[in-house]
């Protein structure tokens, strides 16, 4: 038996490993996997993964259509645009570059590139297979000719995994004309709207004969946001100074965030001019946040007779309109058109000639134009004074006429005999005054003699001014605007205004930092030889103590160092200084500010600055940018990373002073406002303000000031006006930085009749900007103006003709002539 135990162990393990070697193979197929059996080539791709890493659409501008052929972009106007892109094989994480510039062709074609030194930048988040749009904000180029219209944009993604994971390269995008402005229409039905893109209004006639060029003026450009999706309307007034336009038609106000919402009323109070199709403002308007400044109420629907329309269609045919007499028999076949019903607002008014069916209201600077009927109906489809109706009582723009030379049709303004491209200050009413206002530049010096001469030499200019605004009859249909960018047309950004050039050459004088000249340093060294060599040899050689001569030089070097510092005025001492101008405007009876800042950054080392903003109504760029030549080392603007945008970047070499120009949006707590019929000025605000007046000129054309000193918030004070010129309520220990700059905007220059404006200090303005590193001395000084009350509008009045039949072309001619049988 035991013979037996010891032979059946081996035959046990033999067995056991059998069963081991078994298991083994069995698993073998689970452990390897399919992969085992195959022959793939390990560079050849997977074919279940997508070809490409990501899938990008081009970069919509806003406002933008449906169509990536509509995209354009406003020179030299901030924008917001969207980034379409889907990450197609993995999650991605990472951050987006936008850069963006002009090209320049020559008569080849061969283009030319300039990049703007600007990078917009924003963090990435990326689910797989899901489209992402990516909102960010950036200046449009500005074009090196007029008849130059090409940009480009251009992303670039990096991701943590690959670093650089897509480059899109230079892609094409078309820019507008300075004159030509977006004209924005929101509705679900663009079809009925499409024929306003060949109004005389939109498209000035041309010679037929004459190649279309980008020299072609054209006024506007239409823009049919898609409803379906999230609307491409900006979010900041600060992007929407690129149109001047908004028809309202059928979207419901719900369809725009509540930051689109508020910017849509800013820029309403700045110059913004809204036409509203009243058949269905009871359902998109009734209660929304623009209800309150309706020209009425949008209460309900009710029947309209036909007898009023005709009246209408009477009263504003264009001389020799043929189809005047069939379009009042048609609205007076039908007595069951819808409109709309409600109660008028105090301060709306019923313009002459439409029988109370078109109403306007004028908010702040800006004017919404309400009508009671269906725009798109038979009222007004084929009426051959409709463009002119258009123009003259829904836009609110000049009259005009047409008229024809050398066999060419031209439409000119009756006010201006003037043809050709119409001004940018006439297309757009937008208007900020830190960008666009036409200012006085005029420095007032103590003296009384001084004084009472500026005082003639500003009443002289006052009367001028005022007979030149009387003469060109233009001027009221439109606030003044001074156009310091050409190329970019009025509301454009820009460091070349006259309010900018003001602040600038306070905040360099006032810094007391300037680069001293080479033969200063030349004179400099001359002098400090001369005295430490020379003269010191001599003065000790005549005491007899030439010995001290040598005690003398370290003396001598320090006191000339002394001297250089002063006289290079260098500010010795401080590792940074930081000084701030501040121009806050605001409009009649609205309780928001637009802060314009321009800030003098210096720094005895060298220093990178970043500003960050608390809101995202707010944009910074370096003065001077486009011409610094800092296309390789360009500076960043970027979003998401806080509540609003923050500037990087910002270089300041040893010893040197950088300017850098800021716009906020702020809330100022309350309205500042004239009460008891103009009789007396309520501070509804949180800002405390000092030395303060108020300038008016009369319907007569009488300029006239009341001094009111100080002004707290929440109290009111009494108007007292006097004739007095207003120089002389300007409080005489003014801070000299803004003396110069407060003159300026109440000297009452380019002031139209029943205009009324407050200027004021305020000793602590309201701002949600961060300036870091931060600087170890600082100063702040704000002027406020408030437009109290804005010129009226002039009353609208009719084309004086409409345009002459069309005449053919050459080309008609001759295909006439190639058609025609032989003799």
């Amino acid at each position: 038996m035991g013979t037996c135990g010891l032979r059946s162990r081996p035959a046990h393990r033999s067995r056991r490993a059998t069963t081991v070697w078994l298991s083994l193979l069995l698993a073998l197929p689970w452990i390897i996997g399919c992969e085992g059996c195959g022959q793939q080539d390990p560079a050849q791709p997977d074919e279940n993964l997508p070809v490409n890493q990501f899938t990008s659409r081009p970069i919509a501008p806003f406002p933008s259509g449906t169509s990536v052929s509509e995209y354009r972009v406003k020179p030299g106007h901030w924008l917001t645009a969207s980034k379409p892109l889907q990450a197609n094989r993995e999650d991605q994480r990472g951050t987006l570059e936008i850069y963006s510039g002009s090209t320049v062709r020559n008569e080849v074609g061969e283009g030319q590139r300039f990049a703007q030194p600007i990078v917009a930048e924003r963090p990435v988040v990326l689910p797989k297979g899901q489209m992402k749009r990516l909102d960010f904000r950036l200046l449009a180029p500005l074009p090196e000719r007029i008849d130059s219209r090409e940009g480009f944009f251009r992303h670039r993604l990096s991701t943590r995994q690959q670093g650089l994971a897509d480059d899109s390269g230079d892609r094409k995008i078309l820019m507008l004309r300075p004159e030509q402005y977006f004209f924005v229409v929101l509705t679900t039905r663009p079809e009925r709207f499409v024929s306003l893109q060949v109004a005389d209004w939109v498209k000035p006639p041309r010679d037929p004969d004459q190649f279309l060029s980008s020299a072609s003026p054209t006024n506007y450009r239409l823009v049919f946001p898609d409803p379906d999706d999230l609307l491409s309307l900006p979010e900041t007034m600060l992007d929407w100074s690129s149109t001047a336009y908004l028809l309202w038609d059928d979207v419901e106000m719900d369809r725009l965030t509540p930051a689109q919402q508020q910017a849509l009323l800013d820029w309403l109070n700045w110059g913004g001019r809204i036409l509203v199709n009243g058949r269905y403002a009871d359902k998109t308007l009734a209660n929304s946040a623009l209800a309150e400044w309706l020209p009425m109420s949008a209460d309900k629907l009710i029947e309209l007779e036909g007898e009023p329309f005709a009246e209408m269609l009477e009263s504003w045919s264009v001389a020799k309109d043929a189809t005047t007499a069939n379009q009042m028999a048609v609205v007076r076949q039908s007595n069951s058109r819808v409109g709309l019903d409600g109660r008028p607002h105090g301060l709306s008014v019923e313009l002459p000639g439409t029988n109370g069916l078109v109403l306007s209201r004028r908010v702040g600077l800006g004017n919404i134009v309400m009508t009671r009927f269906d725009l798109t109906t038979d009222v007004l489809k084929n009426w051959g004074s409709r463009d002119s109706f258009f123009n003259n009582v829904l836009l609110r723009r000049p009259p005009r006429r047409y008229s024809e030379q050398d066999g060419s049709t031209t439409l000119q303004f009756v006010d201006s005999p003037s043809g050709g491209t119409v001004s940018p200050a006439i297309n757009s009413p937008f208007r900020l005054f830190a960008r666009d206002g036409a200012v006085r530049y005029q420095v007032v010096t103590g003296t009384d003699a001084d004084e009472e001469s500026n005082v003639d030499q500003d009443e002289q200019d006052g009367e001028g001014v005022l007979a030149s605004a009387l003469s060109d009859k233009l001027a009221g249909w439109t606030a003044p605007a001074n156009i310091a960018e050409p190329m970019g047309g009025v509301g454009a950004w820009t460091d070349r205004s006259q309010v900018a050039a003001m602040s600038l050459d306070s905040l360099v004088e006032e810094s007391g930092i300037s680069i001293p000249p080479a033969s200063f340093v030349a004179r400099s060294l001359a002098w400090y030889l001369v005295i430490l060599v020379p003269l010191n040899y001599l003065l000790f050689r005549l005491l007899r103590r030439l010995e001290y001569a040598w005690v003398a030089v370290p003396v001598i070097a320090i006191g000339g160092a002394i001297w250089v510092a002063r006289a290079a005025r260098l500010d010795i001492g401080f590792a940074r200084l930081q000084n701030e101008i501040c121009l806050m405007e605001m409009q009649p009876g609205y309780d928001r500010v637009h802060l314009s800042s321009y800030i003098a950054l210096y720094s005895s080392l060298g220093t990178e600055y970043e500003l960050a903003f608390d809101t995202p109504d707010a944009v910074a760029l370096p003065v001077g940018i486009w011409s610094d030549g800092l296309e390789e080392d360009p500076v960043q603007l970027r979003f998401g990373y806080g509540e609003g945008p923050v500037l990087s970047g910002v270089q300041v070499a040893s010893n040197q002073t950088r300017l850098v120009h800021a716009e906020q949006l702020l809330s100022a707590g309350g309205a500042i406002l004239l009460k008891d019929d103009g009789a007396a000025l309520e501070n509804q605000s949180q800002l405390e303000l000092v030395d303060a007046f108020v300038v008016r000129r009369t319907d007569e054309g009488t300029l006239q000031v009341a001094t009111l000193g100080d002004l707290p918030a929440g109290s009111t004070k009494t108007l007292r006006y006097t004739d007095q010129r207003p120089l002389s309520a300007i409080a005489e220990d003014l801070p000299a930085s803004v003396k110069p700059l407060i003159n300026a905007i109440g000297s009452g220059h380019r002031f139209g009749p029943g205009e009324t404006r407050l200027v004021a200090r305020v000793l602590e303005a309201p701002n949600k900007m961060r300036i870091e590193p931060a600087a170890s001395q600082a100063s702040r000084e704000a002027v406020l103006l408030v437009h109290l009350q804005h010129p009226p509008l002039p009353p609208p009045r009719k084309d004086r003709n409409l345009a002459p039949p069309p005449r053919e072309s050459v080309e008609d001619v001759m295909l006439e002539e190639e058609l025609s049988p032989p003799l």
